[in-house]
């Protein structure tokens, strides 16, 4: 079994500690196909601490200014070697440098940061590197209500495998999750693999370690041990606020290094006069967020706009999680986003009425018509999650759907090449109704990582059709017209006849007069036109 990583970012969940609020490490080879004597690695360390601690507002994350405990960097965070008779000969040498804001809450007084470094190793490397230190505040507890004291985050380094070389899996959670004293909650954690054969199993310490005793101490096998619990204030709504959109939580969204990506993240509350004032988040490195603005046209919708351009040293996974938090500090569950970077999902094809269209059916259709089809940008699969849904509305009853399927699992959803066919059961159609199609996030998707999800889809003008009605798509149509009466009136004509008195020699000698010819002419007139409207 190879151990890839060893972190205690959940650890960090669970308090609310004045220094140290947990991290991770994980790391990766800039080309695990290399067959060279050297590795270059690339690692990635994020750390949360008390805001008071390290201080962090947005404009210090936008300028990625100095972040450090005080004035004057103090060596920590350091990723120093954890080996049993040191790294001697692999290439390692401590990484000491300040990080990078990242994210900050004023509410729950947190601050987090983010450094990506690279290092040339030796091919033959097997070590562990890592994080000690002991700054737990004394709000930390064991179950004995004894004070916490150490911890310890380690990866661990293998690049003796045979190739590809292996990279750690990547997961990502808030620094802190808060949840109400008593309540139920289910906390999901996303957590997958470059490697998408490796598998992925979250682990419970179940013995003592160097680092405190993982059983007795604050990481403990009970996962309610590490989340931190609170009273709701006086006044504060019973239902707590809540991320909506624009995507679903787990989403898996491809991204390109370099291009500039943008995302909203929406959240409601539910009590008349309440409002959004924060969102805890963690961020990728270099991830920049506005300040909370009221969604247009609601008045219990709040939003932040994500803005990202990530570099090459991030291709791979990249984590988001966000909660928000109301004026009473109630606090919403977490809310995560997959990012992929290098990679784009097969986006669906605007449909066109052109020689080569990219969905059909489109205009108008009889009311048996069953088979629907449209093309994406690349090939399609099926999706790695429930509810991405497929849906279709009568324009004239928009609020609940006429026809719509989970492609998460449903049978009439199917993905063959580029192209997405679903197939309505027993339609319904309405004759002479106009209909349009929407698309969750991930209704189509491709298959590297988390399977990056095509964009949602919710013009309703996207994909249009209408039914065939036969009783009043097919009318003839009589138009009479009275009589007229006209007079024409021809060329003159010449005639000619014999002039007797002239006849002298046997010629004849003529003689011409013009007759006026007029004619009347009496008519009815009945026309008839046909109007076919068959699709």
């Amino acid at each position: 079994m190879i151990h890839i990583l060893v972190r205690l970012w959940i650890l960090a969940t669970a308090v609310h500690a004045t220094h140290y609020k947990g991290g991770l490490i994980n790391w990766k080879p800039v080309d695990p196909y290399t067959n060279s004597s050297s590795v270059e690695v690339i690692f990635y360390q994020s750390h949360s601490w008390t805001l008071s601690r390290l201080r962090c507002d947005q404009a210090l994350i936008d300028s990625l200014g100095f972040y450090a405990d005080g004035s004057t960097f103090t060596n920590q965070p350091f990723i120093a070697c954890q080996s049993t008779g040191d790294c001697l000969g692999t290439g390692f040498t401590t990484i000491s440098q300040p990080t990078y804001c990242t994210d900050f809450s004023d509410a729950v007084q947190i601050s987090s940061g983010a450094l990506i470094s690279r290092m040339t190793l030796d091919r033959n490397t097997d070590i562990l590197v890592g994080f000690n230190g002991s700054a737990w505040a004394d709000v930390i507890k064991q179950p004995s209500n004894a004070g916490a004291s150490s911890w310890r985050v380690i990866t661990h380094i293998d690049l003796t495998q045979k190739y590809p070389i292996n990279s750690s899996p990547v997961t990502g959670s808030l620094p802190l999750i808060r949840v109400i004293e008593g309540q139920t909650v289910i906390i999901q954690i996303p957590a997958a693999d470059w490697d998408r054969t490796d598998d992925i199993r979250c682990r419970w310490a179940d013995s003592s370690g160097p680092a405190g005793d993982e059983c007795g101490d604050i990481l403990n096998s009970s996962f309610i041990r590490l989340i931190y619990t609170y009273q709701p204030a006086s006044g504060a709504c019973s239902v707590i606020p809540a991320v909506i959109g624009d995507r679903p939580n787990r989403a898996c969204i491809g991204v390109l290094p370099g291009v500039q990506h943008v995302e909203r993240i929406v959240a409601a509350v539910y009590c008349t006069g309440d409002y959004i004032t924060e969102f805890i988040t963690i961020s990728p490195l270099y991830m920049k967020k506005t300040t909370i603005n009221a969604v247009s046209g609601t008045t219990n919708q709040w939003y932040i706009t994500l803005t990202w351009t990530p570099t090459t040293d991030q291709i791979g996974p990249q984590v988001f999680c966000a909660a928000p938090i109301d004026q009473n500090e109630l606090t919403g569950s977490q809310h995560c986003i997959n990012f992929v970077v290098g990679y784009l999902a097969p986006n669906l094809i605007t449909p066109t009425l052109v020689q080569g269209r990219s969905a059909s059916p489109l205009g108008t259709v009889f009311a048996n018509h069953s088979l629907f089809s449209i093309q994406a940008t690349g090939d399609v699969y099926r999706p790695s999650r429930n509810g991405t849904y497929i849906q279709i509305f009568n324009k004239a009853n928009p609020s609940t759907p006429e026809w719509q399927a989970d492609c998460g699992y449903s049978s009439d959803c199917i993905y063959s090449g580029q192209t997405v066919l679903f197939y309505v059961r027993n339609a319904n159609w309405v004759y002479g109704a106009t209909y349009y199609i929407l698309f969750s996030s991930g209704a189509a998707s491709g298959n590297i990582f988390c399977s990056p999800e095509s964009d949602p889809i919710t013009d309703t003008s996207y994909w249009n059709f209408n039914i065939w009605d036969p009783a009043v798509s097919s009318t003839t149509t009589t138009t009479t017209t009275p009589p007229t009466t006209g007079t024409v009136t021809t060329r003159p004509l010449l005639t000619t006849t014999p002039n007797a008195s002239l006849t002298t020699t046997g010629i004849i000698i003529t003689s011409t007069s013009t007759v006026q010819t007029t004619t009347v002419t009496t008519s009815t007139t009945t026309t008839t036109s046909t109007t076919t409207g068959k699709p």
